[in-house]
């Protein structure tokens, strides 16, 4: 892929670029009044190519780690590709490289990704992207169908990579715990133990905190359930507000040691492929035909 895959979206209050190249993703999400950055953009497609799921806000399916990429459903065996080589897991599903078809609408993008059944995800199924861009939000709707024969096992999550250069802050309304995560898969024991996530606003990117936590998604004393960035350069605050299909957050900074936040929502629990008889675990199967719908939505305010 080369910047001609790069595809632009203007709107009279937005600036949107997405590469549907790899990953149906949205890769810059730029407000014009305030020029507030919300997604971490790539410098060029080199850079992005070298590890998409850092950047704008990838479709992950199934997201994050299974160990050996192995597990079993209905009695079917699935292998998906071991690409986490340290830690013998596949890493971020079977989708990060597969093209999504793009077009445009008037204040709309739509993604679209056929996947015919292959030997690492024996199943056809459509994913549909739809971003709706207003005044002051933008909406996500991903709608997911199984157009495959057998039920197939359902979970998915978006890697949403949020830029923190020095002076903005970010808040996650949080629970007093998280999921446990072990060596030497760093997947779910079954346990939980103290969040590490501190209250109020803090320095999403920078030391001293690093995040690679997953915890159950909740709503703070207003009903808000997301994450909100203060942009005090751009003089606004924007948030990332989550619709109630999703049930767990993973949170990830690289150790701190660079300017982003990954604020990463997802429909059930890290490994929940061996957690299917766990009723909080999230996993999920769709039947023959059915469909699963999740929203998300950015929305920006700028303070006086």
């Amino acid at each position: 892929m080369n910047d001609t895959a790069k595809i632009t979206l203007k709107t009279p209050f937005w600036l949107a670029e997405f590469h549907p190249e790899s990953a149906g993703n949205m890769t810059r999400l730029h407000h014009r009044a305030s020029g507030t950055e919300l997604v971490r953009t790539p410098p060029d497609a080199e850079t992005y190519l070298k590890q998409p799921e850092v950047w704008g806000v990838p479709v992950l399916f199934p997201p994050n780690r299974t160990p050996y990429g192995k597990f079993t459903f209905r009695g079917r065996e699935y292998a998906m590709p071991v690409n986490e080589i340290a830690r013998n897991n596949n890493l971020h599903g079977v989708i990060m490289d597969l093209p999504w078809q793009y077009e445009t609408r008037e204040n709309q993008a739509i993604l679209t990704l056929h996947h015919k059944s292959r030997p690492i995800w024996q199943h056809d199924f459509t994913m549909k992207m739809v971003y709706d861009f207003g005044e002051t939000s933008v909406q996500q709707t991903l709608t997911v169908t199984n157009e495959s024969p057998d039920e197939m096992p359902f979970f998915i999550g978006f890697h949403t990579a949020l830029p923190m250069p020095k002076g903005r802050t970010l808040r996650i309304p949080r629970p007093d715990w998280r999921v446990t995560l072990t060596p030497p898969f760093h997947t779910p024991d079954g346990t939980r133990c103290p969040n590490q996530i501190p209250e109020g606003f803090f320095a999403g990117g920078q030391p001293p905190f690093a995040f690679d936590d997953l915890f159950p998604i909740t709503s703070d004393e207003k009903g808000f359930c997301g994450v909100e960035v203060r942009c005090p350069a751009e003089k606004t605050i924007y948030r990332y507000t989550l619709g109630a299909q999703w049930k767990y957050w993973m949170c990830w900074n690289k150790a701190g040691k660079e300017d982003f936040f990954c604020a990463e929502p997802m429909s059930g629990i890290v490994d929940c492929f061996h957690h299917q008889e766990d009723p909080d675990s999230g996993f999920d199967a769709l039947k023959p035909g059915k469909a699963r719908t999740l929203t998300a939505e950015f929305s920006i305010q700028m303070e006086p």
